[in-house]
């Protein structure tokens, strides 16, 4: 859908699986459903209902020995919106879009993918650079070789009441394997809720929820997570409050990489931005259950300023143990909050 609005999508079955070239596509690029705005206005008003989008694939796999700058170019998706660049005289955005009741599978990398390629500061507001007011309900996500919804310059996000079951899947050798059940980045104002993320995989991130890059506004409560194999929270450089809270986590954080020690979480709050460190700022985890009765060590790390860290139940046994692997604090000389958390089984007393 080409510069198009006011369009409505219902009960369609969409597939794409790209075996061969095509003149004027990309051969890493591969989408069931694409609404593209590369024109000189603001596009309103998308709805799909009731959509089965599955076997979507591009005929160049993008592996993980490939490295990290193909595996971000990777942008297969089951449903993707791209805005593209804001100038000062073309200004363009994608809003009003609902997601509700439908069913994703068997996608190389993304189930939805919804990015606006950003603009000159000076002319526009965030807003203006991000495509906004997007509600993702009621869907179900099943073997994603990536991330299930990745939000890229959003303003406004609701995504509530979906299943996310298997993100990072391998089970196609074209998939990317490596994902989380939403992956953020440089978004505003999302709210991330009564969301199931079950058995996550992935050589990297792949926990429940990923916050990566410079988001402000964040608020992640009331989802389930059980067998995420990075971990809980994970929280990554440039954010500006976020929020978990009433979350219940289940034997997440159990990957054992040979490469990195510490590659399992139960809490992660990172400094590293593209382009050196940035401590993410006023972060607040509380009211969590964390239950872990595997027999594996998760680490805890925060590199972060101003994080608050209290009335968590911490709960592990037989032969579990939560921040035995490691623990590691550096709040860049600014306040670290915690207390009356609940502890219970073999949990680091530094966690106290």
């Amino acid at each position: 859908m080409h510069n198009q609005e006011h369009i409505h999508f219902f009960d369609l079955e969409v597939q794409n699986n790209r075996l061969s070239p095509r003149k004027g596509v990309r051969d890493q690029d591969a989408f069931g459903i694409h609404i593209l705005n590369d024109g000189n206005r603001i596009l309103k008003d998308y709805s799909f209902k009731k959509i089965t989008v599955k076997n979507v694939y591009a005929p160049k796999p993008i592996l993980k020995e490939k490295g990290e700058q193909a595996f971000n170019g990777l942008e297969v998706a089951g449903i993707r919106f791209f805005s593209s660049f804001n100038t000062k005289n073309n200004i363009k955005s994608i809003q009003d879009v609902l997601i509700e009741d439908c069913y994703f599978t068997n996608l190389q990398r993304l189930g939805v993918h919804i990015k606006h390629g950003g603009g000159s500061k000076s002319h526009t507001s965030n807003k203006q650079n991000s495509n906004s007011d997007i509600v993702l309900r009621n869907n179900k996500f099943y073997k994603t070789g990536g991330t299930c919804i990745l939000p890229i310059r959003t303003y406004n996000c609701l995504i509530e009441k979906n299943i996310f079951d298997r993100p990072g899947d391998n089970s196609d050798p074209r998939m990317a394997n490596r994902g989380s059940a939403v992956w953020t980045w440089t978004c505003y104002n999302t709210v991330i809720q009564y969301n199931d993320c079950l058995h996550i995989r992935g050589y990297l991130d792949s926990h429940g929820i990923h916050i990566d890059h410079n988001n402000v506004n964040t608020f992640i409560q009331y989802n389930y997570m059980e067998d995420c194999e990075g971990g809980f929270v994970e929280i990554l450089g440039g954010n500006k409050n976020f929020v978990y809270r009433f979350n219940l986590s289940i034997n997440d954080g159990w990957r054992a990489n040979p490469k990195w020690k510490t590659s399992n979480h139960t809490i992660w709050l990172n400094n590293v931005v593209p382009k050196g460190k940035h401590y993410p700022t006023e972060n607040y985890v509380y009211n969590n259950t964390v239950y872990v009765d595997q027999p594996y060590k998760t680490s805890i790390d925060i590199k972060a300023e101003n994080s608050y860290i209290y009335n968590n139940i911490f709960c592990a046994i037989n032969n579990a143990n939560i921040g035995n692997k490691q623990v590691h604090i550096d709040t860049n000389d600014t306040d670290l909050f915690v207390s009356n958390n609940l502890y219970h089984g073999s949990v680091n007393p530094l966690c106290i």
